[in-house]
Parts: C-alpha cells; structure tokens; sequence
C-alpha cells in the first residue's frame, strides 16, 4: 500500500504518468481528498481504470512496471492544493523491485 502524508488538509490532483499528460480524464477521476497526517494513496486504484483491466482484477504490478521507461520508478506529476488556495507542483515515484 502506497501512503502520503501532508501537514493540512488538501487536495491531491495527478496530472501526468511518466510525462503523459493526463488532462482528458474527469477531475474528480484523478482527484484524492487527503486529511492531514498520514494517507493510503489510491493511486494504483485509479491506474486500474487507466489501464482498462478486462479481468476486473486489479493492475498487474508488472503493468506498472513495464510503464516505468526509463527503469527508475514510475513518475507521477501532480498538484498538491490546501483549503486556502494555495498549490504545490509534486512528483511521486513508485519503484517496483522484482515482479
């Protein structure tokens, strides 16, 4: 399980999977509420839709793999925003060991 954590209350929008922008999803699709402290990040969740997964099973770790290019964990962009207005540009990488 992938978690965040954030110091406040804010809002998580993805914005791009390894440089593919991603603006032509729903905003609410790639959206995530966060509580400050710690959170499950349901990410992988929503790369399950992306991927269209025709066994309703789940994202195969080694999908998400294969979508890293350059080998060095799959890069996610995104903006970070709070209940004030303010944003932050972030960057997530999630690394696959071995599948």
């Amino acid at each position: 399980m992938s978690e965040i954590s954030v110091s406040e209350a804010s809002t998580l929008k993805i914005t791009a999977i390894e440089g593919v922008n991603l603006s032509q999803f729903a905003t609410n699709f790639l959206t995530q509420s966060l509580s400050a402290g710690v959170n499950n990040l349901d990410l992988i969740s929503k790369l399950n839709t992306i991927a269209m997964d025709p066994q309703d099973d789940g994202v195969a770790l080694i999908l998400v793999n294969e979508w890293d290019e350059d080998n060095n964990g799959l890069t996610i962009g995104g903006e970070l925003f709070d209940g004030s207005g303010n944003s932050r540009t972030v960057t997530l990488t999630i690394i696959i060991d071995e599948v």
